[in-house]
């Protein structure tokens, strides 16, 4: 599980229209599916730091924190790790 201030501030470059909650949790638009045609209007990426997951609720995908990250910023696991 990578650090949660880590995954923040990746969530809030690439997620469109980014929120977060007073748990910690985060809620944005999803840089992968880019939501239809609504990306940052529409929020249905959800972050949970507790459990280092994503999901989003319009392409119904999940992601491991570490995943995610290397997926949108388009690295290798091993390079989020050491940014980490």
């Amino acid at each position: 599980m990578l650090s949660p201030n880590y995954v923040r501030q990746i969530f809030n470059a690439y997620a469109g229209n980014p929120k977060e909650f007073h748990d910690g949790k985060m809620l944005g638009s999803c840089p992968i599916c880019h939501e239809g045609n609504s990306f940052g209007r529409k929020r249905r990426l959800y972050y949970y730091p507790e459990t280092g997951s994503l999901f989003c609720f319009n392409c119904q995908r999940s992601w491991r924190d570490i995943d995610w990250c290397a997926e949108v910023q388009g690295k290798e696991k091993k390079e989020v790790f050491k940014e980490a």
